[in-house]
């Protein structure tokens, strides 16, 4: 069994091939992608259904879990779900990984991850310190994937040009 961590988002992304020569570090490729950044309005909407209480082994964790699947799903990515069961303050709690690997043929890939669970705070602590809620990060990497769509979907149909 694959046990990343606890709750851990995982995309598996792959790097562009040499039929576009472009390094991910080049100008080209961060003035496309700033050029494309999704606007405020898009991102707010990429982050409202996951800016929701999160706790593990939950209805609402779940229904977050199929959102995510279910847009990666929509942008051509393979999705894996790693589950298992580990011990929290909490009791026995079912915990699941998304997998996202957009063409798993390739051989390297950049793996990016945020968690999207959030705290349990059903205890009777009101607040925690935190530099932000994962639903945030998540989005991030929803946009990623949005936003790179065009030049993973151009590379792949270079490679199957050929």
């Amino acid at each position: 069994m694959l046990k990343i961590q606890a709750g851990i988002f995982v995309f598996f992304y792959f790097s562009i091939s040499s039929t576009l020569t472009i390094k991910w570090g080049s100008t080209k490729v961060m003035e496309i992608l700033a050029k494309e950044f999704t606007e405020h309005k898009t991102f707010k909407e990429l982050l409202q259904p996951i800016l929701v209480p999160r706790m593990v082994d939950t209805d609402s964790h779940r229904n977050v879990r199929e959102h995510l699947i279910n847009t990666l799903k929509s942008l051509n990515w393979h999705v894996e779900v790693d589950e298992f069961q580990d011990e929290t303050p909490y009791g026995t709690k079912a915990f699941r990984n998304i997998i996202a690997t957009y063409d798993p043929s390739k051989p390297q890939r950049l793996v990016l991850s945020a968690h999207y669970d959030s705290k349990n705070l059903t205890d009777g602590k009101k607040y925690f310190v935190a530099a932000t809620d994962s639903a945030v990060p998540c989005a991030i990497l929803l946009d990623m994937a949005k936003q790179l769509d065009c030049l993973l979907t151009k590379e792949k149909s270079n490679r199957v040009g050929h």
